[in-house]
């Protein structure tokens, strides 16, 4: 890759690239054998997901949730593919740019990938290796961008049925005499069921999420200290979307996270809300298991065990200002 004379930014450049492509299969890898188990929870979901009997407040709750998954998705979707077309299209665009100027330039590809031939002996064989790469490339981005999608997805759709729920909770009718509370002992099987879906969400995704934030903080490192040292402004456009597209998924799952989280435990303060003062005793012991439930949180985690919040985003941003200095540091001094 490096077998000639390159600058730090081109090396660290190469080295993020990699680091991507390795990440995208890793979560590819990790993914496929959840097969049966993404069928299951989108299966689960939609046999109890919530048709119809919905009041205005429900309605506009559903409404906001899926118009800010939409927003959401399509900012991280767009930005994402304008930072790959911008990588992959401006070494082809320099390279035209200079030879029509009949500026001295060799012929740049995308990525510094090691070939048994030569790729630039000829035209064709340059257009040909240079589809190869976008082509592989794009392949490696529809599954990194992909596995995130489908996760804030899940997350969302999720938040919307928690949301559901909490106002059943809340607006709910106690029964004053001893029955059987049907309506209410229903509310709580859902409630059953949507934290047995997201522990089966953690448990489908949290590896994937624990190598997002082990690759992202060095990765966004690497192509930041190359934006400092760039020699061009092709190089510091490139890095600076990267950071851009590398820093959306991980804002974006950490916020669903912490949606998800919120609407888990707000099915306490709904229950408490609600008038299960003027409801029977055992009206009254159902509602106090439902809050007691509530207060232990649920969310997506790393590995069944930190916590994915809109902390762990501060988190990944402060880890990876420390690295960027010290590695400038480091640099500065030699």
């Amino acid at each position: 890759m490096f077998s000639r004379d390159v600058s730090l930014s081109e090396v660290a450049y190469q080295i993020s690239i990699s680091l991507i492509m390795i990440q995208a299969t890793i979560k590819g890898i990790l993914l496929i054998p959840k097969k049966k188990n993404i069928a299951e929870l989108i299966e689960k979901l939609g046999a109890t997901w919530t048709k119809g009997n919905l009041n205005e407040r429900q309605i506009r709750s559903k409404k906001f949730i899926f118009k800010r998954m939409d927003v959401c998705l399509k900012i991280y979707y767009w930005g994402s593919m304008l930072a790959c077309w911008n990588i992959e299209l401006a070494p082809g665009l320099v390279t035209i740019v200079k030879l029509a100027m009949a500026q001295d330039t060799i012929l740049l590809l995308p990525f510094g990938v090691a070939f048994p031939f030569d790729p630039r002996k000829d035209w064709i064989t340059y257009i040909l290796v240079y589809v190869y790469e976008m082509y592989s490339a794009f392949r490696f981005t529809y599954v990194y961008i992909g596995i995130e999608i489908l996760m804030v997805t899940l997350c969302a759709l999720l938040s919307a049925e928690f949301s559901i729920l909490r106002d059943d909770f809340r607006h709910i009718e106690p029964e004053s005499e001893e029955s059987d509370n049907t309506a209410l002992k229903n509310l709580v099987q859902k409630h059953q069921q949507l934290l047995m879906y997201t522990q089966l969400l953690d448990e489908i995704f949290n590896k994937i999420l624990f190598f997002d934030l082990l690759f992202v903080t060095g990765i966004m490192c690497l192509f930041g200290f190359g934006a400092t040292v760039a020699g061009g402004v092709v190089e510091l456009v490139n890095d600076f979307f990267s950071v851009i597209a590398l820093l959306l998924p991980v804002f974006i799952f950490c916020y669903y996270s912490e949606q998800v989280k919120e609407e888990c435990v707000g099915i306490a303060e709904a229950a408490y809300d609600n008038k299960w003062y003027q409801g029977s005793e055992s009206y009254k012991r159902i509602i106090h298991f439902v809050i007691t439930r509530a207060q232990k949180p649920c969310c997506l985690t790393s590995m069944g065990y930190a916590p994915i919040t809109l902390n762990t985003f501060s988190r990944v941003v402060s880890t990876t200002w420390s690295y960027f200095s010290l590695i400038r540091t480091v640099f500065s001094e030699d």
